[in-house]
């Protein structure tokens, strides 16, 4: 999943620093989630340009390995 803005960003090293004592944990709730799914979170972003977040989660396929195509429903519609 990519979510990005073009707003005024921000950086993201002291808002994870700053996390708990502002008690602002919107970052680490994100991270948290991600990771329990097996996944990774990335923000690319700066003070005074836009953010963009990436959240990359495992299917089931990937955690388990390779499911065998010849076991794979027909998807196709024909």
């Amino acid at each position: 999943m990519i979510i990005e803005d073009d707003g005024m960003g921000f950086d993201v090293g002291a808002a994870r620093r700053s996390a708990h004592t502002e008690q602002r944990l919107g970052l680490v709730g994100m991270q948290e989630r991600v990771a329990q799914l097996g996944g990774t979170l990335t923000i690319e972003t700066a003070p005074g340009h836009g953010t963009t977040v990436f959240v990359r989660i495992p299917v089931a396929s990937e955690i388990q390995g390779d499911i065998d195509d010849r076991e794979a429903p027909d998807l196709s519609g024909r």
